[in-house]
C-alpha cells in the first residue's frame, strides 16, 4: 500500500505509460489491496464448508456478497468512477469472508480468540510499524523519478528497512516463533 505509486512507477512508467497513468493505476492497486487479506480467508473458508458438507454457505455468502458489491459499485460510479469498481471488489470479498468467519466460528463452536489469537494483532502492529518506516524513509530519501536504477535501490531499500522494523518489532513484543531465524 505504501509503495503502490513507486512499484507501479518502476514496473509500468516507460513508453507511452505516463504519469497519470501510474497515479490512476496506484490509486486503482490501493484499492484492490483492501481486499487482499480476504482474499486469502476465502481461500481458506471456501474448501472448508466443502469439506464440512455445508457447500450452501460459502454459495449464500457469495451472492450476498455480489448483491452488495452491484448495490455499491452501481450507486457510486458515476460520482467516484471507476476506482469505485475496484473498491467494490474489495469491500464485497471483505463481506463475504467475514460472513463465512461468523457462520465457521458459529458452526464449530468456536470463540474469536481462536481465529485472532493475540500474535494476529502483533502482527498487525508490526505491519503498521513497517508501513510507518517507508513513510518515513520517504521523506529522508525522496523517490526518484529519473533513472531507473536509482529507482530499484530506493525501493529495495525501502522493503528491506520494513521488513527489519516488522521482524524487529514482533522480536520487541515477545513473538518469537513468528521469526524466521527463531531456534
Amino acid at each position: 500500500f505504501a509503495l503502490a505509486f513507486e512499484s507501479t512507477q518502476l514496473i509500468f512508467q516507460h513508453g507511452k505509460f505516463g504519469i497519470h497513468d501510474t497515479t490512476m493505476t496506484a490509486t486503482v492497486l490501493k484499492f484492490y489491496i483492501v481486499g487482499l487479506p480476504f482474499y486469502a480467508l476465502n481461500k481458506i473458508w471456501t474448501p472448508s464448508f466443502y469439506a464440512l458438507d455445508k457447500q450452501k454457505i460459502p454459495v449464500l455468502c457469495s451472492m450476498v456478497a455480489i448483491a452488495f458489491n452491484i448495490i455499491f459499485c452501481l450507486s457510486l460510479v458515476s460520482s467516484y468512477g471507476f476506482k469505485i469498481l475496484a473498491l467494490g471488489g474489495g469491500l464485497s470479498i471483505m463481506l463475504n469472508s467475514l460472513l463465512q468467519s461468523t457462520l465457521m466460528a458459529k458452526y464449530l463452536g468456536l470463540g474469536w480468540k481462536f481465529f485472532f489469537p493475540l500474535g494476529f494483532f502483533k502482527r498487525v502492529v508490526g505491519g503498521l510499524i513497517g508501513y510507518a518506516v517507508i513513510i518515513g524513509l520517504k521523506e529522508v530519501l525522496p523517490w526518484s523519478n529519473d533513472v531507473i536504477w536509482r529507482q530499484v535501490g530506493l525501493l529495495s531499500v525501502y522493503c528491506a528497512a520494513s521488513i527489519l522494523f516488522y521482524f524487529l518489532s514482533l522480536l520487541l513484543m515477545g513473538e518469537r516463533k513468528t521469526l524466521p531465524f527463531r531456534k
